[in-house]
């Protein structure tokens, strides 16, 4: 997963109970210093990538913590 994918990544593009990840879109900063979000290269395809069931706990803990939060990433 690319950085940019991973800072995009939204709570509905994770499904812990399937313990998967979705790929949409990708997150960059435009050279004025504006975060961007854009889809991802492929119009055709979504990734979806397994995650382990300990990663899958400590998102739903982040989660819990932070339940307004859109982005994963967000702080």
């Amino acid at each position: 997963m690319r950085r940019s994918e991973s800072l995009a990544l939204l709570w509905t593009d994770i499904d812990l109970a399937e313990r998967t990840v979705s790929i949409t879109k990708g997150r960059t900063e435009t050279s004025k210093g504006e975060l961007v979000t854009g889809r991802s290269k492929s119009k055709n395809s979504v990734p979806t990538v397994r995650i382990t069931e300990e990663l899958a706990r400590n998102l739903s803990q982040l989660r819990s913590a932070r339940p307004q939060a859109v982005y994963v990433a967000e702080s």
